[in-house]
């Protein structure tokens, strides 16, 4: 993915965040806490993306919190990704 792709995916549950106050919010078949909390490991993980630049692989404290995110939105499994680092 580039850096722009991951930017939008994160900013998509950044956004997210206030609808989490309706009774009826659901993403991607999500819960309406899944998402909740894929927004709040989103807003940390934005300026770690925003501060890389694309060229270099990225910091650790990036790869965490991608890792955080992609176990909190429930895709880490499905992705082969394991939820500790190697």
């Amino acid at each position: 993915m580039s850096r722009d792709e991951i930017l939008d995916a994160v900013a998509w549950f950044i956004e997210a965040a206030p609808l989490d106050e309706l009774p009826t919010v659901r993403s991607f078949g999500m819960s309406k806490d899944a998402t909740r909390n894929g927004a709040a490991v989103a807003a940390k993980l934005q300026p770690e993306v925003l501060a890389w630049d694309a060229t270099t692989p990225p910091p650790p404290s990036m790869v965490s919190l991608a890792r955080e995110f992609l176990v909190t939105i429930g895709v880490a499994e499905q992705l082969g990704i394991p939820w500790a680092a190697p």
